[in-house]
């Protein structure tokens, strides 16, 4: 029985990466690795060929030849103490069992949480139909003859932000890929233009113009993934942005407020980790993603129209609505709070909402959440996020 934990701690310590096993062999003292023989044996076969059998056998034979010439006297006081000795075993290899399970589900968590940011991926998480909308809904008037375009509207962030302006009152459109998919995900009934729902791509510029007809703000929440060529990056993540703020910037969206864009709007979903020459730097690859999306965030700056950047970091699906929501820049939340940089999807769903009934403009900001008391002041959350010289 100790064999086997012990083997279930060794395999577990080794898939998580976090602690050597050359580190745990060799930190034990010598009569708590040589409780048993099984023991010994048992080493070389879970490490995968490092030979960590060989160096406890020296050390154990060693310690034998010392303790037989000094104490050959005392033979009973050395089998109690080696009695002891094994007792002292048992409970390290099992303290060590608690360790590793607890090292394998950080290493787990750590190497899951970080996913492509509002990628545009099958919605397996979090249901739009089991959305908590207390903590979304604002006092803030909204102009419900102007319809709102979410792109990226299958994706899993992108179907939550759908159904949470919906159930708002909000006209929401959605540029999709896929009419199946479309009534699976938004529940569209026929799935076309009486439904909102367009079919289309970001990156061809005539169907963004179909779709965003008639709008005032344009959600973009289309998003690339790394694993596609990097010609097809840059034109989701880039030149998509382009497409889309070209088109909410018509000609016949701008005569809705005399010929001028001020009252037009952009929620952009982006990422964190921007800052850094290397997003390995963090724990994961997303290509060139993250440079075309800060691109993407330049020229929305010098657009004319006014835009708030949401820069989230890791999304979880999930229920959301269960934790406290912060707010940073430039990546300053992976050093200020290292442990807690993941977020729900249905959060950052529900923050991106609140941009939209908020009409925000000139915000750009990281968004995580971490244990505390849960945030039901979004307009509030926003309001924090402006540079301490606007407040």
């Amino acid at each position: 029985m100790i064999a086997r934990g012990y083997s279930f701690i060794l395999i577990l310590i080794k898939s998580s990466g976090f602690i050597p096993l050359e580190y745990i062999y060799r930190s034990l003292p010598v009569s708590q690795i040589s409780c048993s023989q099984s023991d010994h044996t048992m080493g070389s076969t879970i490490d995968n060929g490092e030979n960590t059998s060989e160096d406890s056998s020296w050390l154990i034979q060693e310690s034998q030849s010392k303790t037989d010439s000094r104490n050959s006297d005392k033979t009973n006081t050395v089998t109690a103490a080696n009695n002891n000795n094994c007792i002292s075993a048992v409970l390290t290899r099992w303290s060590l069992l608690v360790m590793a399970v607890l090292a394998f589900a950080v290493g787990h968590f750590s190497a899951n949480r970080m996913e492509f940011p509002c990628q545009n991926s099958p919605n397996n998480g979090s249901s739009w139909q089991d959305i908590p909308h207390s903590n979304t809904d604002s006092q803030t008037t909204v102009d419900t003859e102007k319809a709102v375009l979410v792109t990226g509207a299958t994706g899993r962030t992108g179907s939550l932000t759908y159904h949470i302006l919906a159930k708002k009152g909000i006209p929401v459109r959605a540029l999709v890929r896929n009419v199946t998919k479309a009534k699976e995900v938004l529940g569209c009934t026929f799935c076309d233009s009486r439904d909102g729902i367009f079919v289309g791509d970001v990156t061809q510029p005539e169907d963004l113009m179909n779709a965003a007809n008639g709008v005032s703000t344009v959600v973009i929440l289309a998003s690339s993934d790394p694993r596609v060529p990097k010609e097809e990056q840059r034109a989701v993540e880039f030149d998509g942005v382009i497409n889309s703020v070209a088109a909410l910037a018509q000609d016949a969206n701008r005569d809705m407020k005399g010929g001028s864009s001020d009252y037009l709007r952009v929620v952009l979903c982006s990422t964190m980790g921007t800052t850094r020459r290397s997003v390995n730097d963090h724990g994961f690859d997303l290509g060139e993603i993250s440079f075309w999306k800060l691109n993407a965030e330049a020229f929305l700056a010098t657009s004319g129209v006014g835009s708030t950047i949401v820069k989230p970091c890791g999304l979880l699906d999930g229920a959301g609505k269960n934790s406290t929501l912060v707010v940073g820049h430039h990546d300053s939340l992976f050093t200020t709070d290292p442990d807690h940089y993941s977020i729900p999807r249905v959060d950052v769903a529900a923050v991106i909402s609140q941009a939209v009934v908020s009409r925000t403009h000139g915000l750009r900001f990281d968004l995580c959440s971490k244990p505390g008391p849960v945030t039901t002041d979004l307009e509030a959350l926003l309001e924090s996020s402006k540079w301490e010289w606007e407040t």
